[in-house]
C-alpha cells in the first residue's frame, strides 16, 4: 500500500477501515486496537503524528481546537479530516459513504497534508490552513 495513512478515531466503525482496506488504503481504526480506546484526544493526535497517519474523527468540537491550539504552539500533525454529522447523516448508508468519500479523497489528492486540516465532502474537499476557525458540523 502507498498514499495516505489513515486512523480513524473511535466514533468511526472498523468496517469503515475494512472497506478502505478493500481499495488498497493503509487505514487502521481505533476499535481495532483496542488499547487507544482510552487514549485521551492529544494522545491520539500525537500517536496519528508519530505514526505519520491522518487522523479522521467525527468529534469536531474536541479536534478543532486542539488543531488550533497546537498550530499556535507552533505543532504539526500529520492531518485532520473533519467528518460532519450534517454532511454525513447517520443512515443506514451512512459506513459506505464515509468510505467511499475518504476512499475518493484518496484517490484525488484531497486528504490534508501535515498541520493541514479538511472537511471530507461529498464533493472536493475545503483544505483549512492550520489555526484556522472551523464551524461546527
Amino acid at each position: 500500500m502507498s498514499g495516505p495513512r489513515l486512523l480513524l478515531d473511535e466514533m468511526l466503525s472498523p468496517k469503515i477501515a475494512a472497506q478502505l482496506r478493500e481499495r488498497g488504503i493503509d487505514v487502521q481504526a481505533v476499535l481495532e486496537r483496542r488499547e487507544l480506546v482510552t487514549y485521551p484526544d492529544e494522545a491520539l493526535l500525537e500517536l496519528a503524528t508519530r505514526e505519520q497517519r491522518i487522523l479522521v474523527t467525527k468529534t469536531v468540537v474536541d479536534f478543532s481546537p486542539l488543531s488550533q491550539q497546537w498550530a499556535a504552539d507552533g505543532r504539526s500533525h500529520s492531518g485532520l479530516v473533519l467528518v460532519s454529522t450534517k454532511t454525513f447523516p447517520e443512515a443506514r448508508d451512512w459506513i459506505g459513504a464515509v468510505a467511499s468519500a475518504l476512499a475518493q479523497a484518496s484517490e484525488q489528492g484531497q486528504l490534508p497534508g501535515v498541520g493541514e486540516v479538511v472537511w471530507l465532502s461529498r464533493q472536493p474537499n475545503t483544505r483549512q490552513p492550520p489555526g484556522a476557525a472551523f464551524e461546527r458540523g
